[in-house]
């Protein structure tokens, strides 16, 4: 658990760090230091909110395959199966969450291009989360209905981003 929140706690850190030197500067009356650790205290907190969010979207569930994302463009070599598909050529981003008693819960990434193909994703792949990171070259990505996908018990689908236009 340590190992999972080890980057929210480093900018937690550096926050408190930052306040302190923030509330010091200003007892001192040192203007350049309030303007240094004012900066600092903004990208720390920015950095904290994207640590969280980091953690809030990586997936405990278990998938076979790797995931590569290089200059936008996500491939997946899996087992039996793989592909790539770019960002720019995206037209759907889904995640299906599949619950059947008795078997293993599946939990995977639907990818379609603008050409109808569709690339299948196993949400625990590994390096699915450089994916993730990925998908902020998207406008509109429905971060919250990760996690709740993520999390699912159920048969669903949640459409996480569709291109709009």
């Amino acid at each position: 658990m340590l190992r999972k929140w080890s980057e929210a706690l480093v900018m937690a850190a550096v926050l408190l760090v930052a306040i302190w030197l923030y509330l010091r500067a200003d007892a001192t009356a040192n203007a350049a230091l309030l303007v240094i650790a004012s900066i600092l205290i903004g990208a720390s907190i920015a950095l904290l909110f994207l640590a969280i969010r980091r953690v809030r979207l990586h997936s405990e569930k278990q998938g076979f395959g790797m995931v590569e994302v290089q200059e936008r463009k996500i491939t997946y070599f899996g087992p039996d199966t793989g592909g790539a598909v770019s960002i720019d050529d995206l037209s759907k981003v889904e995640i299906v969450s599949t619950h059947a008693t008795g078997y293993v819960d599946v939990t995977y990434w639907q990818l379609t291009d603008r050409w109808g193909n569709i690339l299948i994703i196993p949400a625990g792949a590994e390096g699915s989360d450089a994916m993730v990171d990925s998908f902020s070259a998207l406008s509109g990505v429905k971060y919250d209905l990760i996690i709740a996908a993520m999390a699912a018990t159920d048969d669903a689908l949640f459409t996480i981003w569709k291109k709009t236009g």
